[in-house]
């Protein structure tokens, strides 16, 4: 009894050998055979050769092997009853009639790609053993070669049948073909339908990688303990090698696992997973079979990376709406279930690494011990890490410039604009009809500032005052200043953390003070503030709002000890609670006042930075510094001379 569609009969076919001995035997009728003979254990085959009741898992690499297995299967021994997923059903097969027939003794078989998912719960609980039918071996298809041409291969490369499936692999292997010849159409079938990533070969590899923080120290450790595995010392399945990588867009996720693959010296398939769903009809069964083709494919590669692109578009099922929870939830259940057998099972030999812009939307069930793991997030390159970049990109350009004072002017910028500003530099230089020099590359990364001059002169003042009066708070926390345009933003101050991890409400106060201190440089020199100080909850304003909305209902340091909201949410009642807006804008007002003070005892260093910044548009930490401690010492009483 066999739950399938259809039975192909290929009982007219023949093929006798030429010279009247044995018939040869067609691959599709002896692949099978030899795929599940090397997957069966000499105790297991016993046991199926006993005739002794028997309950018995099968997992295929693709839909392509269903029927050829259980064709294989029967004849092996006879079965009671073979499960097979139909392509029309897109719920899992009923476990009563397995449960019946076990429950009497019966022998019962159940073939599928993803067994957890597409047989029944009976089976899958009761079942005796369970075979892995993995991509032929070199050693099978040899076998079955012989058996069709009557003559052994001379030579086969590694892994021959990799990426191909099983009517792939029959429609090669041809009788009435010499065995060379069918090694050679295996061989073109394999090239032609690999979907192996071709840009690893333009990435360099891990090693000589820039930026990648935590990430890149999670990848040369799979690089080298991969090296373990290799040489025997340790086992597949004690590698951390499943993750997620978070990151703002061009922060070069994609480009960080060409590299690792690279270094691993490993195959590797890229997939978007938002691909799943746009490449098929969008029906339940249609995008499962694409995800359990995807996880299939990299298998038969295995050892592979498999790289889930835009994992994020698969929502969060604690925040799906409920008007969408229906479909949602068994397409998300049943990835899961493939990511279960993928990540953990007794014979992966996968790497999955997803990737997402936004890790706070990522099912927790996705990266939870055994699946995806965890999420390791990636962050804008400090300047050394910039200077690195473009060092790679560059080539045989610029030699022996330093490009670490180029990079402090483009801080905040991702690894994918240091890679613009590269080949920028070259366009310029290709148009002007010569070698490039350093001001090419200069221009790309801070080109022409073209802003009126009283516009700059407003824009120096502010990021001065930020970066004095921070200065003046924490001694040595700034690390750079720049009026730079980077996007919507007319100039940064980057400073090193001012807050420990447990600030008191004296620390947090003065931190607003710095915030709020470009506003106040503003008003002190100019006369009046601008709007550049607010505008958005990533304002110098909405930093400020949240922080003293944040003392007062989340951390417990105003007058009234009670937690309200997370910090996080802390402006959002604002809107409702008037009582505490009166109380927020009298603490910020408060806060100003002082700042405003504190900018007029420190104007003079202001405009000096204001200055610098006019002439220089980008000052590093320690040209600041230099700067106000020039003036520090002007400033000082000097002794005068001594009397005895």
């Amino acid at each position: 009894m066999t739950d399938t569609d259809f039975t192909p009969d290929f009982s007219d076919i023949e093929q006798d050998a030429d010279d009247g001995g044995a018939p040869f035997i067609l691959a599709y009728d002896s692949l099978a055979e030899a795929v599940l003979l090397d997957a069966i254990p000499p105790d297991l085959m016993r046991r199926i050769e006993s005739d002794e009741p028997l309950a018995l898992l099968v997992s295929v690499p693709s839909e392509d092997w269903l029927l050829p297995i259980e064709s294989a299967l029967g004849d092996l021994r006879s079965w009671d009853h073979v499960v097979i997923p139909t392509a029309s059903s897109r719920k899992r097969p009923g476990s009563i009639d397995c449960a019946r027939m076990l429950a009497r003794g019966l022998s019962v078989a159940g073939v599928a790609v993803a067994p957890e998912r597409q047989l029944p719960t009976a089976l899958l609980t009761a079942a005796d053993a369970r075979i892995v039918v993995q991509t032929p071996s070199n050693t099978a298809i040899a076998r079955v070669i012989a058996q069709a041409t009557g003559e052994a291969p001379a030579d086969m490369p590694p892994r021959l049948a990799t990426g191909l499936d099983f009517f792939d692999i029959v429609a090669a292997i041809r009788t009435g073909s010499t065995a060379d010849d069918c090694v050679r159409r295996l061989k073109a079938a394999g090239s032609s339908l690999t979907v192996v990533d071709p840009l690893v070969a333009d990435v360099p590899p891990l090693e000589e990688m820039h930026g990648y923080g935590a990430a890149g120290e999670w990848g040369l450790k799979l690089v080298r303990d991969l090296q373990d595995y290799r040489n025997n010392i340790l086992s597949f399945d004690r590698l951390d090698r499943h993750v997620v990588l978070a990151s703002a867009p061009g922060l070069g996720k994609s480009t960080f696992v060409r590299a690792l693959a690279k270094s691993a010296g490993l195959p590797l398939y890229v997939t978007s997973v938002a691909g799943w769903f746009t490449a098929t009809d969008g029906y339940l069964h249609n995008v499962l079979k694409a995800v359990d083709g995807v996880f299939a494919t990299a298998a038969s590669s295995a050892p592979a990376i498999l790289f889930l692109d835009e994992l994020d578009a698969l929502p969060n099922r604690e925040t799906v709406g409920e008007r969408n929870r229906d479909y949602w939830t068994p397409i998300i259940t049943s990835i899961l279930m493939t990511l279960d057998s993928a990540t953990s099972g007794a014979s992966s030999r996968l790497i999955v690494i997803g990737a997402t812009n936004h890790g706070d939307k990522i099912d927790p069930a996705l990266v939870r011990p055994g699946r995806l793991n965890r999420i390791i997030s990636i962050y804008p390159p400090e300047p050394s890490d910039l200077a690195g970049i473009m060092r790679q990109h560059l080539g045989a350009d610029l030699p022996g410039e330093d490009l670490l004072p180029i990079a402090e002017i483009g801080r905040g910028a991702t690894g994918a604009q240091a890679m613009g500003w590269v080949k920028q530099a070259r366009a310029i230089a290709r148009e002007a009809g010569r070698e490039m020099i350093l001001d090419d590359l200069v221009g790309a990364v801070a080109p022409p500032d073209e802003t009126p001059q009283a516009e700059r002169r407003r824009h120096a003042i502010h990021e001065a005052g930020h970066a004095v009066i921070a200065h003046r708070t924490t001694p040595g926390c700034v690390r750079a200043v720049s009026i730079v345009h980077r996007g919507d933003a007319a100039g940064s101050t980057v400073t090193r953390r001012l807050l420990g991890a447990s600030p008191t409400r004296s620390e947090i106060e003065l931190d607003v003070v710095s915030t709020l201190a470009g506003r106040a440089a503003e008003l002190v020199i100019l006369g009046e503030a601008s709007v550049g100080s607010g505008g958005s909850p990533d304002s110098d304003l909405g930093m400020a709002t949240r922080q003293i909305t944040a003392l007062l209902t989340s951390y417990g340091l105003g007058p009234n000890l009670i937690f309200v909201a997370d910090a996080q949410d802390a402006l959002d009642l604002l809107r409702y609670d008037p009582e505490l807006r009166t109380t927020v804008s009298r603490t910020l007002a408060g806060l100003h006042e002082r700042t405003v003070i504190a900018v007029r005892q420190h104007r003079a260093a202001i405009e000096a930075v204001a200055d610098a910044l006019m002439k220089r548009r980008h000052l590093s930490g320690d040209a600041f510094a230099e700067i106000v401690a020039a003036l520090d010492a002007k400033a000082r009483p000097k002794k005068g001379p001594r009397h005895g």
